[in-house]
């Protein structure tokens, strides 16, 4: 039990290197001037990168687990297994949210991933209205 506590320790400070790394990213871009420079490129952080290709790549062979059980952890209710995993995916939502807000990237995938959608706005106003048909015609007992 001590050692899956100091494993899921160790995977929250993990993912807080990783958002650092999504943080501090940065991309070569030419100028108005013609000069390159170095711009800020946040990138978006993913559970399933992080889980998938970050941490194999970054943590020895036994310091971490396959995707699949991260995925039991989570379906599992109330365990410390799946609060780390959650806290962990709330905070790359987080980074994610403030990325697309700040930088204008992603909104295809704010909308797909969080349901957003445009704003739609329909102003109707109508005042007043009156018809005027002509002289209404008059019934006889003929046309009744």
């Amino acid at each position: 039990m001590a050692r899956n506590r100091t494993y899921l320790s160790n995977l929250l400070e993990y993912a807080f290197i990783y958002i650092d790394e999504c943080e501090d990213k940065r991309k070569e871009q030419l100028s108005n001037k013609g000069d390159i420079v170095e711009i800020a490129d946040r990138k978006n952080p993913t559970l399933d990168y992080f889980l998938s290709i970050w941490l194999p790549k970054n943590c020895k062979k036994n310091k971490t687990i396959s995707r699949s059980t991260y995925y039991r952890w989570i379906k599992w209710d109330n365990t410390d297994k799946q609060k780390v995993v959650n806290e962990i995916d709330n905070l790359f939502k987080a980074l994610q949210l403030d990325v697309a807000a700040n930088e204008g990237k992603g909104v295809q995938y704010l909308k797909y991933k969080f349901g957003w959608t445009d704003k739609n706005q329909t102003d109707i106003n109508v005042t007043n209205f009156n018809a005027n048909f002509g002289n209404p015609i008059p019934t006889t007992p003929e046309s009744e």
